[in-house]
């Protein structure tokens, strides 16, 4: 898949997100349904459900449908300022945030660790190749 149509995946999906919090709750399915989409088109280059990027879809999917519980919304607004900072910058906090799961990573989890993950600048390419890089023997 490539840089731009993803980006333009998460662009629909920020202002999909946006239009349903704002303005006409509809939206927000919409944007579930852009999400699912998403996934499907990315598991047919990365077909395996634990590959990085497709647990950065299927969580934020996931999010998605835990935001529209009652006094869950909460969770959207949040989407909506971690979409919104990748679409600007770069910087993806759910990518990051999972970048620390245990499966993601061949270092213990430490400050140090933490302080890499969510502190470094965006990067070309994917966070993981920063917090756990891999080691070549």
């Amino acid at each position: 898949m490539n840089t731009r149509s993803i980006w333009v995946y998460w662009f629909i999906t920020d202002v999909t997100l946006a239009i349903g919090l704002m303005l006409w709750p509809a939206a927000l399915f919409v944007s579930m349904l852009v999400a699912g989409v998403h996934s499907v088109h990315c598991f047919g280059y990365r077909p395996h459900v634990f590959a990085f990027p497709m647990q950065v879809r299927l969580v934020y999917l996931g999010l998605l449908i835990l935001g529209q519980l009652p006094y869950m919304t909460w969770i959207n607004w949040v989407q909506l300022a971690g979409t919104t900072a990748f679409l600007l910058v770069g910087y993806c906090p759910l990518a990051r945030l999972l970048s620390m799961m245990p499966w993601n990573r061949n270092q213990p989890i430490s400050w140090r660790l933490f302080r890499v993950a969510l502190f470094t600048p965006p990067v070309s390419g994917s966070i993981l190749d920063v917090v756990s890089p891999k080691r070549v023997e």
